[in-house]
C-alpha cells in the first residue's frame, strides 16, 4: 500500500506520494505549516479516489509563451 511522506524544506514542508514500491508517485506544493501540509494529504485522500483523468492540450508555443511573459514583465521587451 502506498504512504504519504512529510518532509522538511528552507521554505516549509510538503509531502510526497509513495506507491508500495518506493516510486514517488506524487509531490505536493510546499506549504507554510505542518497543519496546512496534513490539509493537503486530507483533501487529496479524499478528492482522488473518484477524480476524472484530463489529458490537457499541449502548452503554447514558445513565442506564445514570450508574449504572455513579457506582457507580464515589460522590463524585459527589446528596445528599439
Amino acid at each position: 500500500m502506498g504512504k504519504f511522506v512529510i518532509k522538511s524544506t528552507e521554505k516549509g514542508v510538503h509531502f510526497v506520494l509513495k506507491a508500495s514500491n518506493g516510486e514517488i508517485i506524487a509531490t505536493s506544493q510546499v506549504y507554510k505549516s505542518m497543519d496546512s501540509c496534513k490539509k493537503g494529504i486530507e483533501s487529496v485522500k479524499k478528492n482522488a479516489p473518484d477524480s476524472d483523468v484530463v489529458i490537457e492540450e499541449e502548452q503554447p508555443t514558445r513565442k506564445g509563451c514570450e508574449a504572455l511573459s513579457l506582457a507580464h514583465h515589460p522590463q524585459l521587451r527589446p528596445t528599439t
